[in-house]
């Protein structure tokens, strides 16, 4: 897997991205639970890339593996 460094560090930008298009809607509360939900949504969604692009790669490579 990844270096959970990057899976991190792509979430939270990730996630603050998504905090910023939302921010108008959002009373200050609710930014404080909406980053946490956005990151993890963002983390996972990083962890099945990265989980897929792997099998993909020993599929097309499989005496590499």
């Amino acid at each position: 897997m990844a270096n959970q460094s990057l899976i991190h560090d792509a979430s939270v930008v990730m996630a603050q991205a998504l905090l910023d298009q939302m921010t108008p809607f959002l009373r200050y509360e609710e930014r404080l639970e909406a980053i946490g939900k956005f990151y993890c949504i963002c983390k996972a969604g990083v962890e099945a890339y990265e989980i897929q692009s792997n099998r993909m790669r020993r599929r097309l490579k499989p005496l590499e593996n």
